[in-house]
């Protein structure tokens, strides 16, 4: 495991079953997060699955936060049906935005998606902590996909009191992050999430190849999978010694806000920062 000291940046690493879960433990990963990447992006993995991961990690390593991916608004209809009493659930969970665009002229998206966050609390059982938090999800490439531009979402996700803000691409397709978003929007974001006391999570095909850039922008937390993952094929299996020397690349890296998720998680800082158009501004 890598010793956390100050503000070092987090590794997430996404998975999609309890092996999976305990090979990226293994190799050292910071947080773990559960989604099935035959499903689309942010692909919800089965209940059962969801709560199998959480109770791996728990009995495994307590500390390590868990968060869960639940699919795209659009993909919730109300025949969605929702985890039994038994189901353990996450820390996090997160919702992405794609095709709200759509049909933003029938309601606003923030009605939505709130509405819909807020439907999902209700499933979720509270952790022994308390209930699961919220993560805001932004794509790099929102143009694509009928999304909100990240600049929208970070405002949104200040307004709904989100500690965690994710940058990720909807499109799977071998592109990075970098190839959807300039470095100077990017530095916006990374600014004006600071300012708002939002950890920034980067994500989107980041490999060895670009890691070291994606470093620069000092995020909280780098979340992977097709890196850490046999023959860099996210449908493949997570491998532990993979997720060990994309660890290593992280060593001593330091992201801009206070020490690990866990301490950010129930303490947004709430500013009075104003988002608008495609610009953060204070």
């Amino acid at each position: 495991m890598r010793q956390q000291n100050g503000n070092l940046i987090e590794l997430l690493v996404s998975v999609r079953d309890p092996s999976e879960a305990l090979a990226a433990l293994d190799g050292g990963a910071d947080v773990i997060d559960v989604k099935d990447p035959d499903r689309g992006p942010l692909g919800r993995a089965d209940w059962s699955v969801i709560s199998q991961v959480v109770r791996t990690v728990t009995a495994a390593r307590p500390s390590t936060f868990v968060s869960a991916a639940l699919g795209d608004v659009l993909d919730w209809t109300p025949d969605t049906p929702g985890p039994d009493r038994n189901f353990r659930s996450p820390t996090l969970f997160k919702i992405g935005l794609a095709g709200v665009r759509d049909v933003a002229p029938v309601a606003p998206w923030t009605d939505a998606w709130q509405e819909l966050l807020t439907q999902v609390e209700g499933l979720l059982p509270p952790q022994p902590s308390g209930p699961p938090d919220r993560a805001a999800v932004a794509y790099a490439d929102f143009e694509l996909c009928g999304a909100p531009s990240p600049a929208e979402v970070l405002r949104a996700a200040h307004d709904t009191g989100c500690p965690v803000l994710l940058l990720d691409t909807w499109r799977k397709d071998g592109s990075s992050l970098l190839d959807w978003i300039s470095g100077h929007a990017l530095h916006e974001l990374r600014f004006h999430s600071e300012q708002y006391g939002i950890r920034l999570a980067l994500a989107g095909q980041i490999t060895d190849r670009i890691v070291d850039q994606v470093l620069d922008f000092n995020p909280d937390i780098v979340a992977v999978r097709g890196a850490v993952c046999e023959s860099g094929d996210r449908r493949s299996t997570v491998s532990a010694e993979l997720v060990r020397r994309f660890a290593k690349r992280l060593d001593g890296r330091h992201g801009n806000l206070s020490p690990n998720l866990h301490s950010r998680i129930h303490h947004v800082t709430q500013s009075r920062s104003i988002v608008s158009g495609d610009h953060v501004k204070p």
